[in-house]
């Protein structure tokens, strides 16, 4: 099962969309999210969503009237990430159910970030963004998703130090820091080189 996952960078910052990963469950997603998107020290908190409980739909879809495309009508060329109503989905709308709102509000990067706004009730996916178009009113909004906020599942607040904070301390792992990682493996790599120079002076005398 494919699943969508959400990193929060610091405990005032939202929880943006980074990218998906594929596990049987929601545990096992969580785990690769750390494995794969949790490499460098800015993450205090992830949340795993099954792809198929994400409704999305482009603004100017929604302010235009029109249906949101299901997966299969986006272009695969246009390297589309809005995800396909489905009839699961549909299954949460017999009662008001609490939804998830997450945004993308700029074009400046290429991949989708969507962001999350908070919680809207609703009956259905659709009642949702519209309720989440007027809760979270931002002329700037491109792309609405919405998911039952019983779907997702989240890393634990008192996990946060085994799970994040034995990254701080590899500073490689950020870009940054390349030129540092190089010039210390070159200086280890002299010592390295002196030492055993020392060591062969040492047995020839």
């Amino acid at each position: 099962m494919r699943y969508e996952i959400f990193k929060q960078d610091a405990p005032n910052q939202p929880h943006s969309n980074v990218g998906s990963v594929h596990a049987p469950d929601a545990e096992m997603a969580l785990m690769h999210a750390r494995d794969v998107y949790g490499r460098r020290p800015n993450a205090v908190s992830m949340w795993a969503v099954p792809e198929s409980e994400i409704y999305a739909t482009s603004h100017e879809e929604r302010t235009k009237n029109q249906e949101p495309r299901t997966k299969s009508q986006e272009p695969e060329a246009q390297g589309s990430r809005l995800k396909a109503q489905s009839s699961k989905l549909m299954a949460h709308g017999s009662s008001p159910t609490s939804y998830a709102v997450f945004r993308k509000t700029s074009q400046r990067r290429s991949m989708t970030y969507v962001a999350y706004a908070g919680t809207v009730e609703a009956n259905t996916p659709e009642d949702a963004v519209t309720a989440a178009m007027h809760k979270f009113p931002n002329p700037t909004t491109f792309v609405w998703w919405v998911c039952p906020e019983a779907a997702i599942s989240k890393t634990e607040a008192e996990a946060t130090p085994s799970w994040f904070e034995p990254a701080k301390d590899k500073v490689y792992r950020q870009q940054a820091y390349y030129g540092d990682a190089a010039r210390q493996s070159r200086r280890q790599r002299t010592e390295l080189v002196s030492k055993l120079m020392g060591d062969e002076t040492q047995d020839e005398a």
